[in-house]
């Protein structure tokens, strides 16, 4: 008995003791004790695994041979099938087993043998290049329609080439269903070899998007994926979805943003401010009024001078008095109108005012995180060379220069969205968090400013003399734990919703 194969296509330093001074009042003895020993912790698993292209592969590569082996069908079939379903395999099996003839008519599998070509037969006529080719150079789909390999490479290459459309082809045979994928790319391979990796990518990177548990990371460059246990131990309320990836990026897996402390509602709900009052404000205060009813601005769309707002107020809208009782003083200046109608104004630029402020912090910071992540990369890869050989050490002894760094742009990170927080944050609880995120700010910028500016003075032919360069040493090592201690300070208060405030 042929097999379903056969019947488709034929083809051949730890800190030293003392602590330098830091003249930037970032820190001082009160605050924290750098000394101290951090406590035991008990190790948790995580609930997250980060995947690289080979293990993506590989449990790809398992997915398709369970349904191809449960099902018995090539694993071209099996892929087709997966890729329909999302990549979900128990879909996959409830589907075929319910109705299976209606899933094989759907991708074109035929059960009618009497269809297929007859195996006996040495030559075929391929329909595309109209040429009579050798039935062992020809390849066809699971509907059984054959083209030459070389027509079938030039097809699937110019498919490959629009992209992720390129895993719904179908066969070049007019007015047929069927679905060619993963046995096709196979079997053109020696044709053209550049199609079949490309499809590969493109069937990589539909399992991981069409996943509920595996995402990509977002860091610049980086091809790992991450694969979240929300069906296990995460999930729940007090799962933390936060994911530091191999390539050193760190983000929220639910939203894909580096938000700590701020929730994934809360950068929601910020991005949405942003677009509305960024594009906007200016726009609101040039062409509104405000409503002398319910104080929100409006636009005046026709000529007449009556206005009617949504609350129901009726005024004029010159003087912006009532209605009704209006003509008779709308031609007359009045200083006390005047001041009432500024004082609604002053309210709605206040507001913006205060936005304005927490947005411009929160940008900021946003860009000094990229410079930063930039010049750690610079860090690692010319300055350390540079001050190991200026100072005569070996470059593994100075690895808290790019230490110093990645603590810089990790809190570069929480800072901006710290903002976002004050933003937000009730007035009673706002003088602790002002406290904590000033304590915060202040060692960092004293962090920021040493490693960028006084590591300088340590390379090049005027290097200082090892002596300085040890006080600098110990000066950078002491400002990044202290820095380190504050924003985790700042950031288990934030999340904790400064609970440690008593409200009077």
């Amino acid at each position: 008995m042929d097999s379903e194969e056969d019947a488709y296509y034929n083809s051949s330093d730890d800190m030293s003791e003392g602590a330098a001074e830091y003249s930037g009042g970032g820190y001082d003895d009160d605050d924290v004790d750098i000394a101290e020993e951090e406590p035991n912790c008990t190790i948790t698993k995580k609930p997250y695994t980060i995947l690289n292209e080979e293990k993506l592969t590989h449990l790809q590569e398992s997915d398709i041979s369970e349904v191809s082996n449960l099902l018995a069908v090539t694993r071209g079939v099996a892929c087709m099938l997966l890729i329909r379903k999302k990549w979900r395999v128990e879909s996959v099996l409830e589907e075929w087993f319910a109705d299976e003839d209606k899933v094989r008519k759907s991708v074109g599998i035929s059960t009618n043998k009497k269809k297929r070509r007859n195996p006996r037969a040495k030559k075929h006529y391929c329909k595309i290049c109209m040429e009579t080719v050798a039935l062992g150079r020809t390849v066809s789909a699971p509907c059984g329609h054959p083209f030459c390999s070389g027509c079938w490479a030039g097809y699937v290459s110019a498919a490959v080439s629009d992209g992720a459309t390129c895993l719904a082809l179908r066969c070049p045979e007019p007015k047929c269903a069927a679905v060619a994928g993963l046995d096709i790319v196979e079997a053109m391979a020696n044709e053209d070899a550049g199609a079949r990796k490309l499809y590969r990518r493109c069937l990589l990177r539909s399992y991981v998007e069409s996943s509920r548990t595996r995402k990509w990371c977002p860091g610049p460059g980086c091809d790992l994926a991450t694969e979240f246990d929300v069906f296990g131990g995460g999930g729940g309320e007090e799962t933390s979805y936060d994911v530091t990836c191999d390539c050193g990026f760190k983000f929220c897996w639910r939203c894909g943003e580096d938000h700590r402390p701020v929730a994934c509602a809360t950068v929601a709900r910020w991005a949405e401010k942003n677009v509305s009052d960024e594009n906007n404000a200016g726009w609101i205060i040039a062409n509104t009024k405000t409503c002398p009813g319910c104080l929100k601005p409006i636009e005046k769309n026709q000529g007449c001078n009556h206005m009617t707002c949504k609350c129901g107020q009726e005024f004029c809208w010159t003087c912006m008095q009532k209605w009704k009782s209006h003509s008779h003083v709308c031609n007359q200046y009045f200083r006390e109108k005047e001041t009432a109608i500024e004082a609604s104004l002053h309210e709605v630029r206040s507001e913006l005012d205060r936005y304005t402020f927490y947005y411009e912090r929160w940008a900021s910071n946003d860009k000094s995180k990229e410079i930063a992540r930039a010049d750690a990369a610079k860090a690692r890869r010319e300055h350390l060379p540079e001050l190991a050989k200026a100072q005569g050490v070996p470059e593994t002894a100075l690895e808290f220069v790019p230490e110093a760094w990645e603590q810089i742009v990790e809190c570069r990170s929480v800072l901006k969205w710290s903002y976002v927080y004050g933003y937000y944050v009730e007035a009673e609880k706002k003088g602790i968090f002002e406290c904590l995120q000033g304590k915060a700010e202040e060692s960092l910028e004293g962090l920021h400013h040493c490693a960028e500016k006084e590591a300088a003075g340590f390379m090049g032919p005027d290097a200082g003399s090892w002596r300085e360069f040890d006080k600098f040493k110990m000066k950078l090592l002491n400002l990044t734990r202290v820095t380190k201690k504050f924003f985790e300070n700042l950031v288990r208060a934030l999340e904790n919703g400064l609970a440690e405030v008593e409200v009077a």
